[in-house]
C-alpha cells in the first residue's frame, strides 16, 4: 500500500467524521447542548442497520434513508421528553443528562444485543473496490464518502437557502432577539435536535459496511467527533467538514508510518498543536 492510497483512504473516512461531527456542531452552535450522547446514537443507528439487513435483507444503501428518518425522530423525543427541561439551565445539567442517555444505550445495547463485534456482509457488486490511477478505492468508503459530501451539502444549503434555515442562525445568534422576532424559538430546539441526531443515523448507516459495531463503538467515534468540531471551529458545518478530512488523513498516515495503536495518540497531539496555532479552530461558524 503506497503513502497516496492510505491519505485517499484517510479522505473517504474522514467524511464520514465530518458527518458525525456536523449534528455535534450544529446542536452545539444553536442550543449551546454538548451532545454527549451522540456517539451511542449513532452505535444505534448502526445496529439498526444491521438488523434491517440481517431481519429483513433491506441492503444497508437502502435501509440508509429509514435510519435517518428513524433517528431524526429519536432526536424529537429526545428533546422534547429530556432536553427540553435543561436549555434554561447550566451546562452540568445537560452534560450529566447526555451521559445519563449514553450509558443507558450502551448498557442496552449490551443486554439486548451482546458485547460481540459484529459485521454486515456487503454484496459483492457494492464489497468490491475501484481502479483508479493504480489507486484502489473501496466501494463502501467511497460510497460513504459520497453520502457524507451529499449530507453536508444538504445541511448547508438548508442552512443557507431556506427560512428554516434562517430562524435556526438567527436563534443560534441570539435566542431572546429571535424570540421577540417572532420565531419559535423552542420549535426550533426540537428541530434542530431532530437533524442533529439524523446526521448522526446518517453516518452510521454509511459506516456499518465499513466498520464493526458493537456496545461501545460510540466512545471512540465520539471522541473523534468532538476533535473534529473544535478543529473546524464551534459552530461550523463547513468547518466540521474540512476538520474531518484533515483527522481523517492523519490517523490513515500515522497509522501506515508509525503504528495503528499510536494513530489516536497522534491524533490528539496534532490536535494540541493546531489548537496553540489557531485556538479558534480552523473556520469561523455557521449557525453560531
Amino acid at each position: 500500500m503506497t503513502l497516496v492510497q492510505v491519505v485517499v483512504s484517510g479522505l473517504l473516512i474522514g467524511g464520514v467524521y465530518a458527518l458525525l461531527a456536523s449534528g455535534i456542531t450544529l446542536v452545539l452552535g444553536v442550543m449551546k447542548v454538548v451532545n454527549f450522547a451522540q456517539g451511542e446514537l449513532l452505535m444505534v443507528s448502526m445496529y439498526a442497520t444491521l438488523l434491517l439487513n440481517d431481519g429483513f435483507g433491506v441492503h444497508p444503501y437502502v435501509a440508509l434513508p429509514l435510519v435517518t428518518v428513524g433517528m431524526f425522530l429519536v432526536g424529537l423525543v429526545l428533546h422534547g421528553g429530556l432536553l427540553r427541561w435543561t436549555i434554561s439551565g447550566g451546562h452540568s445539567q445537560q452534560i450529566v443528562l447526555t451521559l445519563g442517555v449514553a450509558i443507558s444505550l450502551q448498557s442496552l445495547a449490551l443486554l439486548f444485543l451482546g458485547g460481540d463485534y459484529r459485521t454486515l456482509q456487503m454484496e459483492p457488486f457494492l464489497g468490491g473496490s475501484l481502479q483508479v490511477g493504480g489507486i484502489s478505492i473501496g466501494t463502501t468508503r467511497l460510497a460513504a464518502f459520497v453520502i457524507a459530501v451529499v449530507a453536508t451539502g444538504a445541511l448547508l444549503l438548508l442552512l443557507d437557502r431556506t427560512l428554516l434555515g434562517k430562524a435556526i442562525r438567527a436563534t443560534a445568534m441570539d435566542s431572546n432577539a429571535a424570540q421577540l422576532m417572532g420565531i419559535p424559538v423552542q420549535r426550533v430546539y426540537l428541530v434542530t435536535m431532530g437533524i442533529g441526531v439524523a446526521l448522526a443515523g446518517t453516518a452510521g448507516a454509511a459506516l456499518m459496511p465499513i466498520f464493526s459495531v458493537y456496545p461501545t463503538v460510540g466512545v471512540h467515534l465520539l471522541l473523534m467527533g468532538f476533535v473534529v468540531v473544535v478543529l473546524g471551529g464551534l459552530g461550523s458545518v463547513a468547518g466540521a467538514f474540512l476538520g474531518g478530512l484533515i483527522i481523517g488523513v492523519v490517523e490513515a498516515v500515522s497509522s501506515y508510518l508509525i503504528s495503528a495503536s499510536w494513530s489516536q495518540a497522534i491524533v490528539f497531539a496534532f490536535f494540541m498543536i493546531i489548537l496553540l496555532v489557531r485556538p479558534q479552530g480552523l473556520l469561523r461558524g455557521d449557525v453560531a
